[in-house]
């Protein structure tokens, strides 16, 4: 005799536990992991296909039923629906007792019971190597160490088809570090052995993905672990903090995005089968040959794929949070997958907050302002584009981009630093020395960027084979007259390149001019009484018209002579002339964000009316004019602060700085011209170098 069982929809992990306790001799119960640090399987979203996390479903009550066939020792449990006639159902047959002898088996199973029995093992297999409850995490084929979750979420893109080869995060790590050493002796004399990225079992190139997928892999477990730590008081390592706060940069966050952009390409272009996956394949040779039938298939090529992305896009809301625990559950067949009128339940109970959730480390650009990914512009980096590494270029550039005032200061510290290094002879590569130091995750997207800027050349080429230099095999049959011509016509090439340059840059100036003044950073010393004639600047009122006109305006400040300065109404010893550009094509240009090449108006910031006070650079001498200030430029910040309205005057300035003095402090960080008309006017200068930099 042999039970049978109906469940409503599906099993819950205790069931599942207990399932393969009962029926599979290999499971050991003390070698595995808690549900909670593990991500829901392909397959296990697959046989409950639910859009919330596996341990959130329970079974419904079932009833037993006895089958009239005495034939066999064989227990089969049947998950069908009973309120559906068109429902698909899972199907197990177990053995009951694995440890009867053969001789006490019959010699062949009823015909109704045949394949039944080999989707038992099928089954059993599955739910024990893909289950999220599984106890036993299949074993990286090369350390032999359990692989994570994570690593069955992010596998290697192998190029070639039917190669599903994997390995964990630790030995990922390894031969990224191997393949970037030199070519090394073997103990025969081989002076040519060298590792390189290729796949260990089909030896497919992995060099343009290996990078992605380790980025991937890192971003995704920190992400994870800062989901588990409230509940289970995970606490981050070092290497893990330090990726954390790497991911807060913008280079690596665009490199994130691209990431996935790629994974998302791979697994369209791969139609693999997410339960024949990994490096321990699921599937025995046996039962693979039942699915043979199904390889040519174009609907089951489309299953397939939207398995795929359906496991995607459930790591991501795992990722994010976006998850219910409401339990509920749908059945799936696993040949046929979900049945078509199957309709996605609303756990949530509302769109907004899933909405919401589901966006949190979405960094798409269709998610995120048009200020979020806008292109590198070298124009603003005030000429120290060549003592700045890529990710410090992006960085500025988003930051004097953004129309945030603290941000635009922000940068200005950062180009005065960057400009102090280069004076001290540090140049960009030793300052990425020390980033890479912060995190692995730097030197990966560097890495990345670098191979997608100098891609590999292909087999055979003349680059390839005489190490990147076609000239090489030429240059050594030549004269030493000949080289020396040769040497002058490539500088002449270079002469003429970096001319075209320039007036490529000085065309775009010209169409989108930057801002009068721009911000800049200076080190003020307090050694003598701000409000000296000794003090390197002196200070005058004035006020803004609210335009961002006024930051295309040009600022002359002038001594009043004594005569003047009796007749004065204001009793003030400076004067301020402002001139705007009324008829320059290219300001109107930048204000009218590329609609308009005449005159656009003036873009108003406050209320009508209002003029917000401002205190402008009146005198300058001494060290401040070695750092670049000049007169007309607008004091916005002190010591990374923003100075507010009642800060905004000369009398509030030096009481400013006279108190810090008093207080034993040397110096102060002064920001200029970090406003908000600069910065609006940087923000609309963006939009229209968009189309000259995409170009």
């Amino acid at each position: 005799m042999f039970e049978l069982y109906d469940c409503s929809c599906t099993f819950s992990f205790s069931e599942q536990q207990q399932f393969l306790e009962d029926n599979d001799d290999d499971y050991d119960k003390n070698n595995g992991i808690s549900q909670e640090d593990q991500y829901p399987s392909s397959l296990q979203e697959l046989l409950l296909l639910g859009n919330e996390p596996a341990n959130t479903l329970k079974s419904e009550s079932r009833s037993p039923r006895t089958s009239e066939s005495t034939d066999t020792t064989c227990n089969m449990a049947s998950f069908e629906r009973s309120d559906s006639d068109k429902s698909l159902g899972v199907h197990a047959c177990i053995s009951a007792d694995q440890n009867d002898s053969k001789d006490n088996l019959p010699e062949e199973d009823p015909p109704e019971l045949q394949g039944v029995r080999s989707s038992s093992n099928t089954l059993s297999r599955l739910l024990r190597s893909s289950s999220i409850t599984s106890t036993e995490s299949p074993h990286c084929p090369i350390c032999l160490d359990p692989m994570t979750p994570i690593d069955h979420q992010h596998p290697l893109q192998c190029p070639t088809r039917h190669c599903h080869y994997n390995f964990c995060t630790s030995c990922v790590q390894s031969l990224l570090s191997s393949s970037k050493d030199d070519f090394e002796m073997a103990s025969d004399g081989n002076a040519h052995v060298k590792i390189y990225l290729h796949c260990p079992n089909c030896r497919a190139d992995l060099s343009t993905t290996f990078r992605d997928v380790l980025l991937l892999r890192k971003v995704d477990m920190v992400h994870w672990l800062l989901a588990q730590r409230s509940s289970q008081y995970r606490e981050l390592t070092p290497s893990q903090q330090r990726t954390q706060a790497a991911m807060q940069e913008l280079h690596v966050q665009e490199a994130i995005q691209a990431a996935r952009e790629k994974e998302v390409i791979f697994w369209k272009t791969h139609h693999r089968d997410s339960m024949s996956f990994g490096s321990n394949s699921l599937l025995l040779d046996d039962e693979e040959d039942d699915l043979s039938e199904h390889k040519h298939d174009d609907t089951t090529g489309e299953q397939l794929l939207r398995q795929s992305m359906h496991r995607y896009e459930s790591s991501r809301r795992l990722r994010d949070g976006s998850f219910s625990y409401e339990e509920w559950g749908v059945e799936a067949d696993l040949d046929n997958g979900v049945h078509s009128s199957f309709r996605a339940h609303n756990t949530q109970g509302d769109d907004s907050k899933t909405q919401s959730s589901s966006k949190k480390y979405d960094n798409s650009a269709s998610s995120k302002p048009a200020s979020f990914r806008k292109p590198l512009d070298e124009t603003l980096l005030q000429g120290l584009e060549k003592c700045m590494t890529h990710a410090e270029q992006l960085q500025v550039t988003h930051w004097m981009t953004s129309g945030n005032p603290d941000l635009l200061a922000q940068a200005a510290q950062t180009l005065r630093k960057i400009e102090e290094d280069a004076r001290h002879g540090v140049m960009p590569a030793d300052r990425q020395k020390v980033m890479n130091r912060r995190g692995s995750v730097f030197e990966i997207v560097e890495e990345t960027r670098q191979l997608e800027e100098n891609p590999k050349p292909p087999p055979g080429s003349p680059r390839a084979n005489n190490g990147g230099n076609v000239m090489d095999s030429f240059a050594r049959r030549m004269t030493p007259r000949q080289r020396q011509q040769l040497l002058m016509k490539q500088q002449r090439a270079e002469h003429v390149k970096l001319e075209m340059a320039m007036a490529a840059r000085a065309s775009i100036l010209e169409r989108c001019p930057l801002p009068v003044r721009m911000p800049k950073a200076m080190v003020l010393e307090l050694n003598q009484d701000p409000d000296g004639r000794r003090f390197p600047l002196r200070f005058c009122n004035d006020n803004w018209d609210g335009t961002v006109l006024d930051a295309y305006s040009k600022l002359t400040v002038n001594a009043v002579g004594r005569r003047a300065l009796a007749s004065s109404p204001t009793g003030s010893p400076w004067t301020v002339t402002k001139k705007a550009q009324t008829s320059h094509e290219g300001v109107f240009h930048v204000l009218s964000q590329g609609q308009y090449q005449r005159h656009y108006g003036e873009v108003q910031l406050t209320k009508y009316g209002e003029t917000p006070p401002r205190v402008l650079v009146a005198s300058v001498q001494g060290t401040a004019g070695r750092q670049g200030v000049m007169k007309g430029d607008v004091v916005t910040h002190i010591d990374g602060v923003a100075l507010d309205n009642d800060e905004r005057s000369v009398e509030s300035l030096v009481a400013l700085l006279r108190a810090k003095r008093q207080d034993g402090q040397e110096t102060v960080q002064v920001v200029l011209n970090g406003e908000a008309s600069i910065a609006e006017a940087l923000s609309r200068r963006a939009v229209v170098m968009e189309e000259f930099l995409n170009d």
